[in-house]
Order: structure tokens, then C-alpha cells, then sequence
């Protein structure tokens, strides 16, 4: 199993809190999608950091004139990866943070839910299993 380089996803997660493109931002959700599959501990020792800076992207998503619906999809797919990987590996997660418990709870009544419904109970299932 590969080991993840120490402080690679506190890096990678100070590169997505950057003021960058959507683009380079949703990039960097998907190479923390492939760096969970790992399972490594020291990745879910960030878990705080992830959470917080999930819940910050979901904000910028969710006050964007126009959200993509996959974009708050990868997001919100990325922190029930983030359960699933720390459950599997009987790791704690910390406290949801209220930044991500405040976007994850507009997403069922904003205006891209009434589009999207998969983006309204995929939110209340993650919220959920956060909490749990």
C-alpha cells in the first residue's frame, strides 16, 4: 500500500483554500478522492482540516450565480468517502464542523436542489453519517 508523503494533503488542502480557479480546486478534490483510497492514517489525521475546507468549497459552490451540480456532488461524495475510509479503518472523526454543517445543511432548500433532488438527500445522508 502506498504511504502518503507527511503534510502532502495540509499542502495540497493550503493550495484549494488558495483564491484559484474552480478548476484547480475541483482537481484537488479529486486527487483527495484517489489519496483515501489509500487508507492511510496520516491522511485521516487531517480530517478536521478536509471537513473545514470542504465546508468553505461548498460555500463558494453554493454562492456562485450558477453552482454546478457536480461539482457540490464530488464535494459532498468526498466527505462520505472521507467516513467511509475512517470507519473501515476504526479511525474517530472529529466534530463536523459548523462551516460544513451549515452548507450541507442549504443544500436541500436552495434553488439547485429543485433541479437536482440527488443533491438534496445525498447532503442529508452525508450530514448524517458525519455525525454519527
Amino acid at each position: 500500500m502506498p504511504v502518503v508523503r507527511q503534510g502532502f494533503v495540509k499542502d495540497l488542502l493550503k493550495y484549494t483554500n488558495q483564491d484559484i480557479s474552480l478548476f484547480a480546486k475541483m482537481q484537488s478534490i479529486s486527487l483527495l478522492n484517489r489519496i483515501l483510497s489509500f487508507g492511510d492514517e496520516s491522511v485521516l489525521k487531517c480530517n478536521e482540516e478536509i471537513l473545514d475546507s470542504m465546508g468553505d468549497l461548498l460555500t463558494v459552490l453554493g454562492n456562485n450565480d450558477n453552482p454546478s451540480p457536480h461539482h457540490i456532488r464530488e464535494v459532498v461524495k468526498l466527505c462520505q468517502k472521507l467516513h467511509s475510509t475512517a470507519a473501515k479503518c476504526t479511525f474517530s472523526l472529529s466534530k463536523v464542523p459548523e462551516g460544513l454543517k451549515a452548507a450541507l445543511e442549504s443544500i436541500p432548500v436552495s434553488q439547485i436542489a429543485l433541479k437536482f433532488p440527488d443533491l438534496a438527500s445525498l447532503s442529508t445522508k452525508t450530514l448524517k453519517c458525519l455525525d454519527s
